[in-house]
C-alpha cells in the first residue's frame, strides 16, 4: 500500500512507540487521524503527529492505514430519553417505544 502527501491516516503504535505514561490492556491500538507530510520511500512516511506524543513522526508503511470515517450504525439522537416524541437534531420526526 502507498500513500500520498495529505492523505489522512491512522497509526498503529507498538508498545515501544507508545507515548509516555500509556500502558496496559486498555490503551488505544490505533491513533489518528493524522496527515501524511512526506513520503521518504515506498516503505517510510513522515506523519503530522502531535508534539505531545513525544515519539518519532517517521513510520513504516506496515504501521499506517488509510483513515475511513466510520459510518454510524444508527442515526444519532441527542435527546436525554429515547422515550420522548419530537424531532431529533437532524429534523426527523422520532417516536419512542
Amino acid at each position: 500500500m502507498s500513500f500520498e502527501v495529505g492523505d489522512r491516516v491512522m497509526m498503529y503504535l507498538k508498545k515501544k512507540r507508545l507515548p509516555a505514561g500509556v500502558h496496559g490492556k486498555l490503551r488505544q491500538i490505533k491513533y489518528g487521524p493524522f496527515s501524511i507530510l512526506k513520503k521518504i520511500s515506498d516503505n517510510a512516511y513522515v506523519v503530522d503527529l502531535l508534539r505531545e506524543m513525544n515519539i518519532s513522526n517517521t513510520f513504516d508503511v506496515a504501521d499506517i492505514s488509510l483513515y475511513h470515517r466510520e459510518q454510524a450504525l444508527y442515526e444519532e439522537n441527542s435527546r436525554s430519553s429515547f422515550n420522548q416524541v419530537g424531532e431529533n437534531d437532524e429534523g426527523h420526526h422520532v417516536q419512542g417505544s
